[in-house]
């Protein structure tokens, strides 16, 4: 009996110890190398989006820009350098220099959670503040890479009518007898008689891929169009994720006149835009469709088709 209650009394007083150690072992603070990298997000009121980008030698870069859908955008991507950042136990401070003219003066700290930065900007004199929420750009990115590749991967339930027309363009889900046409660099899905075509090019990889009576040209490169010129209320502006990239998608809202395209920053230097014209409503469906397939990644053609030499005596 006596042996027996010494145990249980061991046992009570070992539980909270061992929680404490564990709880301990989890809640350790972050290192500085831990939070090396990219950090996106948007305040609490979502007017603007910030990206924080810290170095590991304590320095780096932050920007911050409203979305093209509000009064604010217009007011341009404010840039600092972060002279400093530091983290101790959870709480971070960054010093920010505006680099860029519209960039006020700004203070930058918060706290650091397990996989978040909860931050607060604040004005000279604490004259505003605001509440800044920031996660890593490459957990964001891979997990929504996963969850469209996951989607696209899924069975989809049909009824037997929807067996019949599984190829039609019209169908909701990508479907699965779509034909990968491999361009190099990237590659689309598309319905089943789709061909690629090289076209010459001065300084990009010039292309089409052809299908029906659609017509949609791409360009990749340094020098590849951005769509710009392409404005509301004419057009529809979405902001998409093409593989793990941000990228534009316009469609003209008047059918069979106008451009339905799609526009991907791939790097620094490279770009990708793809566009047709004059589409009717259900062929700029099976556009939008098709831009969904998009995969980024690939060789380039070993040689660029030249453009052809002008006809006729020079001047």
């Amino acid at each position: 009996m006596h042996t027996r209650l010494m145990l249980a009394i061991l046992v009570i007083f070992s539980l909270p110890a061992f929680g404490y150690a564990q709880e301990a072992k989890r809640a350790a603070p972050p290192t500085p190398n831990e939070l090396v990298g990219a950090w996106i997000g948007f305040d609490q009121d979502e007017l603007t989006f910030t990206r924080l980008e810290l170095r590991a030698d304590s320095t780096g870069y932050c920007a911050r820009v409203s979305p093209s859908d509000t009064s604010l955008h217009s007011y341009g991507a404010q840039i600092y350098r972060i002279d400093k950042w530091s983290v101790r136990d959870w709480n971070i401070t960054i010093d920010l220099i505006p680099i860029s003219s519209n960039a006020e003066v700004v203070d930058l700290r918060g706290r650091v959670g397990m996989a978040e930065l909860d931050l607060e900007i604040s004005g000279l004199n604490n004259s505003w503040k605001e509440k800044v929420l920031l996660y890593p750009e490459a957990r964001i990115q891979d997990s929504n890479r996963e969850a469209i590749q996951a989607i696209n991967a899924a069975p989809v339930a049909r009824s037997s009518i929807e067996n019949v027309i599984q190829c039609d363009a019209a169908s909701v889900a990508i479907p699965t007898c779509w034909q990968k046409l491999d361009a190099g660099p990237f590659s689309i899905s598309a319905p089943p008689g789709w061909q690629f075509r090289q076209l010459p090019g001065v300084d990009s990889f010039v292309g089409e891929f052809v299908g029906g009576d659609v017509v949609l040209t791409f360009d990749y490169g340094r020098y590849s169009t951005e769509l710009r010129g392409l404005k509301k209320p004419a057009y529809t502006i979405a902001k998409e994720f093409v593989d793990g990239r941000n990228a534009k998608v316009v469609k003209s809202q008047t059918p069979s006149n106008g451009i339905t395209g799609i526009y991907v920053r791939i790097s620094p230097h490279d770009a990708l835009c793809l566009w047709a014209k004059d589409l009717t409503s259900s062929q700029q469906e099976l556009l939008l469709k098709i831009f969904e397939t998009i995969r980024l990644g690939g060789p380039m053609p070993r040689s660029f088709i030249p453009m052809p030499p002008p006809t006729g005596r020079q001047p």
